[in-house]
């Protein structure tokens, strides 16, 4: 375990103890996949076509349409995030394995250049187009020596250059006084209004343009843009450290066990020791919660109940934080 107290690991195991025999009378889904989707409604519906597909009840080409058309059908309502939307599903194909030839078609038919210039742009993992980018950087990981997967599609100069300079152009006055809520907008109304998330989670704000950053700079091969995520991240630390974050409750979604994610993977992507201890912070705060709040008041949801506190603590007792949720 990287975390390095021994009453940690003491509550650690006392937690899931208590969450375990819970969550084996509730659970509705298989541990294969429940670090890997989000709302529970798409939850279930992810793992029973997975459940079809691997029973032999589906025929792979025909669950994998089914599956192109539920994408398409989120892009069309405008829905690209991991909460029941685009990002998700196409998630699944990734997940699943030998599906990229389908995912190609889906991207063939797509306008990135459109899709990256609508009047109302969603930026966030939960809901816009920081999950989508991720989505797409893990279905098709950079190559050695950069070639187009067809003709009509390139991931680097249709989807990542173009959200990165989205970025550059988005980012907002870094206040002298270091009292800004974030380095970005969440949602981007028109050409001159924005909205500003307050929240500091997995959902939305900061963290999620870092690991975006992160990604696409091994990408692009830009070390540039590690460096700027390393300074985000930084920021939302020093934020914490001067009183600016307030989380008080303890789920996935927005609460404490996402942000214990979060750092954990911001981490990985540049392992700097300020960023775990961030995440050791989280989790400290999170199993302090626990214990003065009890479990009954949680649900059994993954985004904000049990199940998603459950998985981020058996993450955490392990050395390798295997736990998808799309921080790739």
């Amino acid at each position: 375990m990287p975390y390095p107290e021994f009453h940690i690991s003491t509550q650690l195991e006392h937690y899931l103890s208590l969450l375990s025999p819970r969550l084996q009378t509730q659970a509705r889904v298989s541990n294969q996949w429940a670090g890997t989707l989000v709302e529970d409604t798409c939850l279930e519906k992810v793992q029973e076509q997975l459940n079809r597909l691997q029973s032999g009840q589906v025929k792979a080409q025909q669950w994998a349409q089914q599956l192109e058309q539920l994408t398409q059908a989120k892009i069309a309502e405008g829905k690209l995030g991991f909460c029941s939307g685009a990002a998700c599903w196409f998630h699944c194909f990734t997940r699943a394995g030998s599906f990229q030839a389908q995912q190609i078609s889906l991207l063939e038919g797509l306008n990135p250049g459109q899709m990256l210039s609508q009047p109302t742009l969603n930026l966030t993992m939960a809901e816009g187009l920081a999950a989508w980018i991720l989505a797409l950087m893990k279905a098709f990981p950079r190559q050695d020596t950069p070639i187009r997967i067809e003709s009509s599609v390139s991931i680097e100069e249709d989807w990542i250059r173009p959200y990165v300079q989205l970025l550059q152009q988005q980012q907002l006055p870094v206040n002298t006084q270091w009292q800004q809520l974030s380095f970005f907008p969440s949602i981007l109304n028109g050409p001159h209004e924005v909205e500003i998330s307050e929240h500091l989670s997995w959902a939305e704000g900061d963290l999620n343009q870092a690991l975006v950053l992160y990604q696409a700079s091994h990408y692009l091969q830009d070390a540039s843009l590690a460096k700027w995520a390393d300074q985000i991240v930084s920021f939302s630390i020093y934020r914490r450290q001067q009183g600016l974050v307030r989380v008080d409750r303890a789920d996935l979604c927005y609460g404490m066990a996402g942000l214990v994610l979060c750092y954990r993977k911001l981490y990985e992507n540049s392992p700097q020791e300020s960023f775990l201890e961030e995440s050791f912070y989280w989790l400290k705060r999170m199993l302090d919660y626990l214990h003065e709040q009890g479990l009954d008041h949680l649900s059994d949801s993954y985004l904000t109940g049990v199940r998603g506190i459950h998985a981020v603590l058996q993450a955490s007792c392990s050395e390798v934080f295997d736990f998808d949720l799309l921080l790739v």
